[in-house]
């Protein structure tokens, strides 16, 4: 009973890991690419690309709006889902100012587990060497 209950638990932990293991990588990429000076912030963290779509009146998109099955979406409501959803992973991904991107170190770090470490080994060595970096390279972490 006890080990079925340790497996179970094991099992947990592990499927955790490979779900955060993509926000691990994206904010380790993220600094990287910043300390590699192969990055700079990125303004722009909003997004019209749907909106744009929506006032041509693109058939893709209106048959979109059809398909996603809710009654009552207008294609201006799947276009105004689609830019935000743009705008939140542009946030986490490209980071726009040094304080957003210490907020997304802080988000990852404080889902941590012995598992994820097992499962992403490099990326939580930088993940635990970024303040480092940022002394080591600071003219490459400052907007």
């Amino acid at each position: 009973m006890l080990q079925s209950l340790t497996e179970r638990i094991s099992a947990v932990e592990q499927r955790a890991a490979v779900f955060r293991a993509p926000r691990l990588r994206n904010v380790v990429a993220e600094i990287l690419l910043h300390f590699s000076g192969q990055k700079s912030y990125e303004t722009t963290t909003s997004s019209d690309d749907f909106a744009e779509l929506a006032s041509a009146g693109h058939d893709g998109l209106v048959e979109l709006a059809r398909g996603m099955g809710l009654t009552g979406l207008t294609v201006a409501d799947v276009a105004t889902a689609g830019d935000d959803v743009l705008a939140r992973r542009d946030q986490r991904t490209s980071p726009g100012s040094l304080e957003a991107l210490d907020a997304e170190v802080a988000e990852v770090r404080g889902v941590m587990t012995p598992e994820l470490e097992r499962y992403c080994p490099d990326e939580c060595r930088f993940l635990a060497a970024y303040e480092m970096m940022k002394e080591l390279c600071p003219d490459r972490f400052t907007p």
